[in-house]
């Protein structure tokens, strides 16, 4: 009888495929992988499931030294696939011949399964890697069917689950053609299902992509597992990263307990093929192109005779001597074993949330987690965003984008997908998307520093929306926190007095802060008695510009003479400016409308465009015109002739900077008057300015990184408890509370810090 606990087994199905009294069925263990457990009221204590187990014995009889190729597919099967893409050239030679495929597709739930199918339009369920250990159901059964009626058949998997199907047969069937894996190891399907159920929405998936090649296939042969870039859950057309999941994996904290020691990580090999990643080639431009690279083993006569037959269907194919390779192959018996995979499990079995035991088996730490309007309908905001991230980089440091959800139903930012499809893109490393009554402070443990930085996050609609989030009412005292050139939108505070009480003690527990604004720097002070803030320019100007020129590059237009007008809010007046400009400079006009615009198609001739289309208007255009801000930005530098309308409905103040540049004449206040149509712009005085901000900035953001915590007084160490013990992240009335509770003895105090100790 078969023992479901046993730490040799693979969980390869073969017993439940061979009990003639279906006794046996594949459930979780007590470390959440598939397993068997046998029903003892129907076992008939047959035995044939110890004689197909392949744990308990197994001998292959291929080549100890097998036949290595380096082989490519043409260039459209491997931006379909894993790897060298030659699976689906081996499928599709079964299925040219009439034949079927067995592998492992996904299924509704997202869990990794195996199918069998017999036409071309389906091979696409099998293509690309599941990380997670995959059941076989009744797999065997059928193929030993098909084998019987003398039809052919290609097995893909696991090499364990290879030789439970071969033990399962048992006997050698000229119509079966075998596939193994150089298998790093099979996560745990219950934390893969815990995972998605905690970070994402299951129902709106439409995609699972573990080993996208949207950064070039080679760079993982480095060791750069870049975290959000190799592996992606698409909803709605946005990659997001599968991030800790695949991190863990990759480190072998998710393995099942077999794989610890496994037995097939040598040669000879269980399946006819091995196949796998050629690593270690990247530098031969010959063997790499980018797109991937396999290794083929050829592991006896069969497997020889079919790949003569196939290797004329490939762009690639090389024979390489195979020793000298095993470690960069996984053909190796080193030991998986771990401390952090044995934790990960205990504290998983313990009830620990799913994303803490992942977190803590990795050791991911970052220095800053960045809040920003990254998910913002915006095309200025999504450009500070990202010019802050990539000062913040610059300095050296690890950033963590956290996806914080704007609006109560984030309508405004899912509609308009324009910005996350940026972020994933841009963004290595991205926090699943926080909702309005989701519990951020799991951050305070992934990270040493916050930081806030972009338009308009301390404006009363956003006090309303993000119930304190932007000023850091989840982070714990013994973080530091800094605002980096955040604006409040208005040059008057228009939030309600009877919450400044609230907000000064939230920006008394700042580190540093700076504003874009001098207005904001202003009010700080004086409203909400902040005596130390400073004024900087907007990240777009602070930043290296060389990232710009790097973003129109990615863009894929050709645009020449034009005059681009960026326009937020339009009427009449600014219509009819906007015609009159274009005709008196003889230049095709092109309007960009906000992002999330939805008016006049006529008015809007580049509605919907990307980020990336963008900057190349701007850099491109032979003149611009716009009420933005940022468009004013972007006009300076890109140093092309430009005209402002003077935008007061969104902030005066903030066109000062313009003015100090020597820019004035470029700044259109009344669009009643006439005014003189110039293309010649000076940017010296603008260029100079600029610069001597940049290292203003910079100085002040290095500081600020390095600075001392604030010392937590009696009123922060009675917050923190506040934020560990509630249940949601809107605290609101936090401050409120603190006036009413009174501290009267050391021993409450020495009970509060004894709890944050333990919660922080």
């Amino acid at each position: 009888m078969i023992n479901s606990v046993d730490k040799l087994c693979m969980g390869c199905g073969a017993c439940a495929n061979v009990c003639p009294v279906n006794a046996i069925k594949m459930d979780y263990n007590e470390n959440n992988f598939y397993m068997p457990v046998v029903d003892e009221d129907k076992c008939i204590k047959c035995g044939k499931c110890l004689k197909v187990c392949s744990a308990i014995e197994y001998k292959s009889k291929n080549l100890k030294d097998p036949i290595c190729y380096a082989v490519s597919a043409n260039d459209k099967e491997r931006k379909e696939s894993t790897s060298g893409a030659i699976f689906p050239v081996l499928a599709k030679y079964v299925l040219n011949k009439g034949g079927y495929i067995c592998g492992v597709a996904w299924d509704k739930n997202w869990d990794a399964k195996h199918i069998i199918i017999d036409n071309e339009s389906d091979l696409q369920k099998l293509r690309f890697s599941k990380y997670v250990q995959a059941t076989t159901d009744n797999c065997y059964k059928e193929i030993l069917n098909l084998l019987k009626n003398d039809k052919l058949v290609l097995f893909s998997g696991t090499p364990c689950q290879n030789a439970g199907l071969l033990k399962f047969l048992g006997k050698d069937y000229k119509n079966l053609i075998t596939v193994d894996i150089l298998c790093h190891g099979a996560p745990s399907p219950k934390v893969w299902q815990d995972y998605l159920e905690k970070n994402f929405e299951k129902e709106k998936i439409t995609d699972i992509n573990f080993r996208n090649k949207v950064n070039d296939w080679s760079r993982c042969c480095e060791g750069q597992w870049f975290y959000g870039t190799s592996s992606n859950i698409t909803i709605d057309n946005v990659n997001y990263p599968i991030g800790e999941f695949y991190e863990a994996f990759i480190n072998h904290r998710l393995s099942n307990e077999s794989c610890l020691e496994c037995k097939y990580k040598l040669t000879p090999r269980p399946a006819d093929f091995t196949l796998g990643d050629f690593w270690h080639f990247y530098k031969n431009k010959e063997m790499d192109d980018g797109l991937g690279l396999s290794v083929v083993l050829l592991n006896n006569k069969k497997a020889e005779k079919i790949f003569n037959e196939i290797k004329d269907e490939v762009k690639f194919y090389k024979k390489v001597n195979l020793k000298g390779h095993y470690n960069w192959i996984e053909i190796n018996k080193k030991s998986r074993a771990t401390k952090e995979r044995e934790t990960l499990f205990k504290h998983y079995n313990s009830g620990m949330d799913v994303n803490a035991c992942l977190m803590e088996s990795i050791n991911k730490h970052y220095d800053i987690a960045f809040c920003s309007m990254m998910r913002a309908g915006n095309y200025g905001s999504s450009l500070v965003a990202y010019s802050i991230y990539k000062i913040l980089e610059s300095l050296g440091k690890s950033v963590l984008m956290v996806n914080k959800q704007i609006w109560s139903d984030d309508t405004k930012s899912d509609k308009n997908k324009i910005n996350m499809i940026f972020a994933s893109k841009y963004y290595p490393s991205i926090t699943k998307k926080y909702k309005i009554k989701d519990d951020h402070r799991e951050l305070n443990n992934l990270v040493d520093s916050f930081v806030i930085g972009s338009d308009t996050l301390w404006w009363w609609n956003d006090v309303q929306k993000t119930k304190n989030f932007f000023w850091f009412d989840f982070v714990y005292s013994n973080k530091r926190k800094i605002s980096f050139c955040t604006s409040f939108a208005q040059d008057k505070i228009d939030i309600p007095q009877e919450k400044w009480q609230e907000l000064k003690y939230l920006y008394s527990r700042f580190d540093a802060i700076s504003t874009r604004e001098q207005s904001g720097v202003d009010n700080l002070k004086n409203i909400f008695g902040v005596e130390k803030a400073t004024h900087l320019y907007d990240p777009t100007l602070i930043v290296d510009q060389k990232i710009f020129d790097e973003i129109a590059n990615e863009s894929k237009r050709t645009d020449k003479n034009y005059m681009v007008a960026y326009i937020l809010d339009i009427n009449s007046q600014k219509e009819k400016a906007l015609k009159k400009l274009s005709e008196k400079l003889n230049l095709e006009l092109k309007v960009i409308p906000r992002m999330c615009y939805k008016g006049n198609p006529k008015y809007a001739t580049e509605k919907g465009i990307s980020v990336e289309d963008f900057v190349y208007l701007f850099k491109n255009a032979d003149f611009i015109v716009s009420d933005s801000f940022h468009g004013t930005c972007f006009s300076i530098i890109f140093k092309k002739p430009f005209y402002t309308f003077v935008n007061n409905a969104r902030g005066s103040a903030r066109w000062q900077i313009f003015k100090d540049m020597g820019l004035q004449a470029r700044l259109i206040d009344n669009l009643r008057s006439d005014f003189t149509i110039t293309k010649q712009v000076n940017f010296d005085l603008a260029e100079q300015i600029i610069q001597k901000e940049r290292e203003k900035a910079i100085f002040w953001i290095k500081e600020a990184l390095q600075k001392p915590i604030n010392e937590s007084t009696k009123d922060d160490l009675l917050f923190d408890y506040i934020i560990s013990t509630r249940e949601e992240s809107n605290i609101s009335d936090n401050v409120r509370y603190l006036k009413k509770v009174k501290i009267k003895s050391f021993k409450i105090i020495k009970w509060i810090i004894k709890k944050l100790l333990f919660k922080i």
